[in-house]
């Protein structure tokens, strides 16, 4: 018998604690050698991530080539540097970081501290300027060619002197810019204090907007980054399945997120963006977030993953699944079905050349019941997080502008469906990974839709 129809009395959280203690549940399963243990490195748990997908493909010699990878993402930033006639870039954003520098320390931390940067000329080495005690987790790290000392310009973490602090902030970078840089003055950067901006501009620098050109050139993906996402996505779904082994009456929407991330973390993966798993009725309206309300029999349970996996890559799908005893209501299974169509219909509508005018003038027609509460994109950008180019529903697509925007090959998005009736009992969360090819798109997330939710 299978662990999900293993029957039980009454089954809470405790129970199913009891079970992983006993093994009946096991972490580190024993029948998947590649299942990583508590005391292993983060480079261990990386290669436990590597063996789960090659037992996923079959092939035990495949592999990825991290320093292809990093040499990729580093062309694609000296190329923005040229095309846009800049003398260089600054980057604080811990994900534009890691994307050009194949570093990365502390990323979430570093979202809200922004202390650490990088710069990078037309050409010479990645300048990583890091925190005095943090430098040995950055020296020889990735593409960094030279560590020193960070130069705090903010009033929380600058001490007394910021004035002190921005002049040689300036002066630092000046000089690389001076050395490393296709001359003139425009600075590009992705975040800046605005006593730094303002000291920038009275020294002659025009400082310009580093993060949409970073977005544009991660929108196209390399072989070995589409790999990481294979990886990342494989990690993601086998924790999808392990929720949905020990999806039960009783179980808390905490309890069963919280089984997704700790697998991510068992596999070398790093964060959930968001926590948006609900069941029944907080499942309509969606973006609610995981609570500790036990699912009860007869019940959706709708989720988004939003992880942060392995090497730093997203694996953003959506699945709702139902719990049993018993079967789904007809009424919950039409909208399964229509949710399902929506994902069909918009997925096949990626093809490369298409501009994200006509993508959103074709999508699919949510009946007006669902139409208040469908969800705002057809589809969005991802690969190390969420990212450019985002495809909205047509009428807000025009109220930004946006819609000469043209799909390419190499692109890799995520095609969104919700569909729940406003006021409803509940609602379906589906999602799905696409990679877009020269040929179409071809869907990356392979985890099976929910039998028992079949018309």
């Amino acid at each position: 018998m299978s662990r999900r129809n293993r029957k039980t009395s009454d089954p809470d959280n405790d129970t199913i604690i009891m079970d992983l203690i006993s093994n009946q549940l096991p972490m580190n399963d024993p029948a998947n050698p590649s299942s990583s243990a508590p005391h292993e490195s983060p480079d261990q748990r990386m290669q436990a991530a590597l063996n789960l997908y090659r037992n996923l493909i079959d092939d035990q010699s495949w592999s990825i080539d991290i320093t292809a990878l990093w040499q990729y993402r580093l062309a694609q930033v000296r190329k923005m540097i040229d095309a846009s006639g800049f003398a260089g870039v600054v980057l604080y954003d811990p994900v534009n970081i890691r994307y050009a520098t194949g570093t990365s320390t502390s990323p979430v931390f570093s979202l809200h501290f922004r202390d650490r940067y990088c710069f990078i000329g037309a050409h010479g080495p990645v300048v990583f300027f890091e925190k005095p005690h943090w430098r040995h987790l950055t020296e020889g790290s990735g593409l960094v060619g030279e560590v020193r000392d960070r130069i705090s310009c903010r009033g929380a973490t600058g001490g007394a002197d910021i004035d002190g602090n921005i002049a040689r902030w300036i002066g630092e970078i000046g000089d690389l810019v001076d050395s490393y840089g296709a001359g003139g003055r425009r600075l590009a950067m992705d975040h800046c204090e605005p006593a730094l901006l303002r000291a920038l501009e009275s020294k002659g620098y025009t400082v310009c907007e580093a993060q949409e050109p970073m977005e544009r050139i991660r929108a196209i993906k390399s072989a070995e980054e589409l790999d990481c996402m294979r990886v990342a996505l494989a990690v993601t779904e086998y924790g999808m399945q392990k929720m949905q082994d020990v999806l039960r009456p009783g179980v808390t929407e905490n309890y069963l997120w919280s089984i997704l991330g700790g697998n991510n973390i068992e596999y070398g993966g790093e964060w959930l963006e968001c926590r948006l798993l609900t069941s029944g009725p907080r499942t309509n309206p969606w973006l609610q977030e995981a609570s500790d309300r036990p699912v009860q029999a007869g019940e959706v349970v709708a989720f988004d993953t939003d992880i942060i996996g392995p090497f730093g890559y997203c694996a953003d799908i959506s699945r709702t699944f139902f719990c049993g005893p018993g079967t789904p209501t007809p009424r919950q299974k039409a909208m399964y079905a229509l949710a399902r169509e929506e994902l069909a219909h918009n997925t096949e509508l990626l093809q490369p050349g298409r501009t994200l005018q006509e993508i959103a003038q074709r999508a699919f027609a949510v009946p007006a019941e669902y139409k208040e509460n469908s969800y705002a994109f057809v589809a969005h950008g991802i690969g190390l997080c969420d990212e450019w180019p985002n495809c909205y529903q047509l009428e807000i697509l025009e109220e930004r502008g946006e819609g000469d925007i043209v799909i390419e090959a190499g692109m890799t998005l995520c095609v969104e469906s919700y569909i729940g009736e406003t006021g409803g009992p509940d609602g379906i969360k589906l999602e799905e990974q696409v990679l877009v090819t020269e040929s179409g798109p071809v869907t990356l997330s392979r985890f099976p839709f929910e039998t028992a939710m079949a018309g």
